[in-house]
């Protein structure tokens, strides 16, 4: 192996382990916002079962579903930082394991960047 080829090979392992610490952040956020989520959810339903929360059962429950449309759409926005992470160490491990003869990387700011589209 030409010294070109392992400079290559270990600039790709590199871009993987950061996109595996990346897809495990990510991940991390997006079970720490589901947890958030349903704490505050627990907390509105707990005080207005015991009438400490004097708002009516209409406005109880379009708090209710804002708190979880919110987290929906805060988990999507992680998910899509992952997927194409995801997406991107697909590339990655085809050169490593040889299924593919070129390397296009580092290209993580390229691919996750807010200019790229998630492929799905």
């Amino acid at each position: 192996m030409t010294k070109l080829n392992e400079q290559t090979k270990s600039l790709a392992l590199e871009e993987l382990k950061l996109l595996s610490a990346l897809i495990s952040k990510q991940e991390e956020f997006r079970l720490t916002t589901r947890g958030w989520s349903l704490a505050i959810l627990t907390g509105l339903t707990i005080a207005h079962l015991n009438h400490d929360l004097s708002v009516g059962r209409a406005t109880f429950l379009l708090l209710g579903l804002g708190i979880i449309v919110s987290g929906w759409i805060i988990e999507a926005w992680y998910s899509m930082a992952q997927l194409g992470a995801m997406d991107r160490s697909l590339v990655v491990e085809q050169f490593l394991r040889g299924d593919c003869s070129s390397y296009d990387g580092p290209r993580i700011a390229t691919d996750l960047g807010p200019q790229s589209e998630i492929r799905s």
